[in-house]
Formats: structure tokens, C-alpha cells, sequence
């Protein structure tokens, strides 16, 4: 059976992929770097998908540090679901990022932001807080007109279509496993 090209989700990707701009990309490479050199801490958040590809990171992260003795400290933040209804209840949960990362940043951390949309209010509120605190930030955004890519310091859109989730989900999850790679092969 032939697939028509327009419909092939392989070939959307990979034009995806090509919208990725190598420059911003190092920077977010550069970014985890910093952050690994000085010990400063890493906070990964996302909604939904992103949330789990923001999981996923941290792990990843965190997985890195523990091979390699680094002393880095990394935190993906609403994975807590108690924590997270707990905030969500007496907060809203347009507040529940910002409120998690209120207790744990400091200066000069850095704040990864995943969001298909990058228009999501708790996305927003957790970029907005950083930037007004001094955290470097990073935001991997999918869709055009993303809020996020105006307030994060790095962004990688990817130019994607309104709505077109999977995709974007799935080039954030193959940046995230880029740095991870980058990390592993960068000194050897």
C-alpha cells in the first residue's frame, strides 16, 4: 500500500528535524555543560507528553551524573503528583511549576522548559519567575508564536504546524537524548 507523502508521519518528522537550528541547538548543548561544570542545578518541567519527555531528561540526567561523578543535581519538576494536586489545589495550576521551583532554585540555575505549544500559563509563570530571578533559561517549543520562545534566553522551535503534537514530542525527546549523547562523547 502506498502512503501519499503529505500523510507519512516518517516524512514529517524528518522535515521537522531540518527546522532545528544547529546554532540554538549547541547553545542548549552548552547550556547543560555550564551547568554540569559550575554544579549548578537543572530543572526540567513540561504539560502532558512534555512532561514525560521532561521525566525522561531528568533521568537521563541524572543518570549521566551518577556514571560520571559529576555532582550535578538535577529536578524534573511536577512528577510529584501528590505535591503537584497539593499545589494545584491551593494555588492553581497555572502556579504549581513556579511554586515547586520557588523552593529549590538560585541564581544562575538553569530552567529547561518542554512544551509543544509554549503557551501553556504554568509554562509562562515558571519562565516568567526565572527570568525575574536570575536562572539561565531554555525552552523547546514546537508550535509557532510560542510565549515561551520570548521569555526563555535559548529556544528551539520547531516551526511546527498548530496541533501537530507527535511530532513535536517526539523531535523534543530526540533533542533531549542529542545533549545526553553530547555529553558522553564530548570529552572523548
Amino acid at each position: 500500500m502506498q502512503i501519499e507523502d503529505k500523510h507519512n508521519y516518517f516524512s514529517k518528522i524528518t522535515t521537522y528535524l531540518a527546522n532545528i537550528e544547529p546554532e540554538q541547538l549547541l547553545l542548549f548543548h552548552t547550556e547543560i555543560s555550564k551547568s554540569i561544570k559550575y554544579g549548578s542545578n537543572i530543572f526540567v518541567a513540561g504539560n502532558g507528553g512534555s512532561s514525560s519527555i521532561a521525566s525522561h531528561f531528568a533521568t537521563d540526567l541524572t543518570k549521566f551524573s551518577n556514571d560520571q561523578h559529576s555532582g550535578f543535581s538535577v529536578f524534573a519538576l511536577g512528577q510529584n503528583s501528590a505535591l503537584s494536586s497539593a499545589l494545584a489545589n491551593d494555588y492553581g495550576f497555572e502556579n504549581g511549576l513556579v511554586t515547586e521551583l520557588k523552593n529549590l532554585a538560585k541564581k544562575n540555575d538553569l530552567l529547561v522548559v518542554i512544551s509543544s505549544s509554549g503557551n501553556s500559563n504554568n509554562v509562562i509563570k515558571v519562565l516568567s519567575w526565572a527570568r525575574e530571578n536570575q536562572l539561565r533559561s531554555v525552552a523547546l517549543t514546537g508550535f509557532m508564536g510560542a510565549e515561551a520562545d520570548r521569555l526563555a534566553e535559548i529556544s528551539l522551535n520547531l516551526k511546527i504546524r498548530v496541533g501537530d503534537y507527535g511530532p513535536a514530542e517526539d523531535i523534543h525527546s530526540i533533542i533531549c537524548h542529542s545533549v545526553i549523547n553530547y555529553l558522553m562523547t564530548k570529552d572523548s
